[in-house]
């Protein structure tokens, strides 16, 4: 059961099988994402500490492709970046931000829990997923983003990915790699906060329609029901 459409149809190693797979789309619980007193305050804090602020939320390994991030962040004066996760990559791109002279601006918060995930995600500005390898099944933080109506930017990768953030609807999508592209999609919707809003509720209103556990788990059955009736059908 692979999580896309586009991440079957570009799969080397799912080719020969193809036609006995069937798209299950990932989904999470939609009322876990909800802000509760102690969250809502932590989120007023978080923007009133770091004002319209730019968040990545995952781990931190090479096919992220946080450097890239942290380069369009370098032609964005006074924007401010926050990364949540933690991983091999961290002590790297410490330094390339302090290669790049922003060090002052990006903020590595490590791993956190879900509750300064939900904050973070209602606070932030954007959030931005810049994979930039076919690692990048998916892109589940897309949904957790747009379950707090929180605008996205992610990747044209042969994944899940860009169908689940729709391109001018519920963000932007960028080629994979492309600084200069990820910097003016940034600048983009740092500029405009209508623009947020509007990108923001269509995200919330597509992952309760397409990416909740309950429709996920009901895909999930509906598969097992037609594998476990043709293999009835086959014994009869």
């Amino acid at each position: 059961m692979p999580t896309s459409q586009r991440y079957l149809e570009t799969s080397v190693e799912l080719q020969p099988h193809r036609t006995r797979c069937r798209v299950v789309p990932l989904g999470l619980p939609t009322d876990a994402y909800s802000l509760s007193l102690v969250t809502a305050k932590r989120a007023v804090d978080l923007r009133d500490r770091h004002g319209d602020f730019i968040l990545f939320l995952g781990c931190l390994r090479r096919y992220k492709g946080l450097p890239f991030l942290l380069e369009a962040l370098a032609g964005l004066p006074r924007r401010r970046l926050l990364i949540a996760g933690a991983g091999p990559m961290r002590s790297h791109l410490e330094a390339l931000a302090r290669n790049l002279g922003i060090a002052d601006r990006v903020h590595f918060l490590g791993a956190v829990s879900h509750e300064d995930a939900v904050a973070l995600l209602h606070a932030a500005a954007v959030l931005v997923l810049p994979s930039h390898q076919r690692s990048e099944a998916f892109g589940l933080c897309q949904i957790e983003a747009m379950l707090c109506e929180l605008p996205v930017i992610s990747t044209d990768l042969p994944t899940g990915v860009p169908e689940v953030n729709r391109d001018g609807v519920t963000g932007l999508v960028v080629l994979p790699g492309d600084v200069k592209a990820l910097r003016h999609a940034l600048n983009h919707l740092l500029g405009d906060a209508e623009l947020r809003k509007r990108m923001g509720s269509a995200g919330r209103d597509r992952a309760l329609s397409e990416y909740s556990d309950t429709l996920m788990a009901h895909r999930v059955m509906e598969v097992y029901a037609q594998v476990l009736g043709n293999k009835r059908a086959s014994y009869s």
